[in-house]
This record gives C-alpha cells, sequence and structure tokens, in this order.
C-alpha cells in the first residue's frame, strides 16, 4: 500500500505541477482516459483489459515521472513476490537491497521516502522481535494478505 500511495504522490504532482506533459505524451485531453490510466497504475497487470493494457505501454514509452514510479512500485511487488515463492532469507534481502539501492538513488521525492521508511523499518526490525500469530490487537482486520505479508516480512526482518 505504501509504494501505491507513493505513486499516486508522483502521479499527482505531475498532473498538477505539469498536465501538458501528460496531455501532450497522451494526445489527448480526455478526462475519462486520464482517469483510467490513474487505476491502470495501481491495478495488477494480469487484470488490465485491452485499453488498459494500451495506455501502459503508451505509459512506458513516454518517459514521465509516473511511469518511473510505477516501474518502482512493480520491481517492489517483483522483490515481495519473489521472497514468498522462493522462501530464501539471503536471496530476499540481496533483493530488497537492490531495490531499496534503485529507489535512493531516484530523484523522484515520493519514493525515496519509501525508500527511507522501508530501510529504517528493516533496522528496526533487527532490533526486535515480532511476535507470530498477530496479537489480540488486529480484531477482524486480520486477512489473508496481512498473513502473507507477514510470512514474508519475517525473511526480511528475522
Amino acid at each position: 500500500a505504501m509504494a501505491v500511495d507513493a505513486m499516486d504522490k508522483v502521479r499527482q504532482t505531475e498532473m498538477r505541477d505539469d498536465p501538458g506533459a501528460v496531455t501532450k505524451a497522451l494526445g489527448t485531453t480526455d478526462r475519462k482516459t486520464l482517469k483510467g490510466l490513474m487505476w491502470s497504475m495501481r491495478k495488477n497487470p494480469r487484470g488490465w483489459s485491452q485499453r488498459q493494457a494500451n495506455t501502459m505501454h503508451w505509459l512506458q514509452h513516454s518517459g514521465l515521472k509516473s511511469a518511473r514510479a510505477w516501474r518502482l512500485k512493480m520491481a517492489l511487488r517483483e522483490v515481495y513476490a519473489r521472497a514468498a515463492v522462493t522462501n530464501d532469507q539471503h536471496l530476499a534481502r540481496t533483493d530488497l537491497c537492490a531495490w531499496l539501492s534503485w529507489a535512493r538513488r531516484t530523484r523522484l521525492e515520493a519514493c525515496r521516502k519509501l525508500a527511507k521508511t522501508l530501510s529504517d523499518r528493516a533496522e528496526a526490525g533487527g532490533r526486535r522481535q515480532l511476535s507470530w500469530p498477530p496479537g489480540d490487537n488486529y480484531p477482524g482486520r486480520w486477512r489473508r494478505g496481512n498473513v502473507l505479508m507477514v510470512r514474508v516480512m519475517f525473511l526480511f526482518f528475522p
């Protein structure tokens, strides 16, 4: 969720500061297309419609800041997916460190802030023991995705 928030901040900033670049690259000022781009960026690529796939193909070749933010988000998603599949702590840490290095060097402030947050949490995770399973402070909100996330986080922060 933090990666999506960072990507959304970059997209919103780009639309606010330089809407002409987005509409020029897109070739239209159609509000529906711009809104479709927003939802396409948030969605899993496997769930894209043909129109969304075309829009995202355009985005990747546009050179916009939004495209870089989307690539960072998808790379982080891949880091977590690979960690969940391989269950290899060394590989998970290596992948996360590579992603953090990339995100720290980007000129996108929201993505740099995300990298700092994840890095700070990694350091904190090494200093304290996480509890599993979660305690009573998660009533009713503990979903399957959260359980998977905690299992993956144990790979990064034992």
